[in-house]
């Protein structure tokens, strides 16, 4: 989830997702294939992670001007209303910390909704 956040500071929210989704169904569809892990479980586990990417890439969006279209929206809407122009480093002073709250929150928030038992996955560590 920090890392689908931190790129959706920098590109867009459904780009981030997009590029995000893949990885985490090729983890699920490894959890599938390893007699070890119950069906029941991997199916918690993918729903987890699907929907925190999902939000993630939405409160990642937030951090920036530029992590998502709307922000930018707001700021000419000021601009152009009140003539007092947001800067990039402004609007990171502000929204650095929500994202950050957030993505805690939203890690607490999955963890209590999707909980399951299996407190580790096979192949999840390299073996040296």
């Amino acid at each position: 989830m920090i890392a689908t956040a931190f790129m959706s500071m920098w590109i867009s929210n459904t780009a981030t997702a997009v590029m995000m989704l893949p990885i985490a169904l090729a983890i699920v569809s490894q959890l599938k294939d390893n007699p070890d892990t119950d069906k029941n479980e991997n199916k918690i586990f993918g729903k987890a992670l699907m929907l925190g990417i999902a939000y993630s890439a939405s409160i990642g969006g937030v951090a920036t001007l530029i992590g998502t279209p709307p922000n930018l929206v707001l700021a000419g809407v000021v601009q152009e209303s009140f003539g007092y122009e947001i800067t990039f480093a402004q609007w990171f002073k502000f929204g650095l910390p929500i994202s950050i709250i957030y993505c805690f929150m939203l890690k607490y928030l999955t963890s209590f909704a999707f909980s399951f038992k299996q407190k580790a996955f096979p192949g999840g560590r390299a073996k040296y």
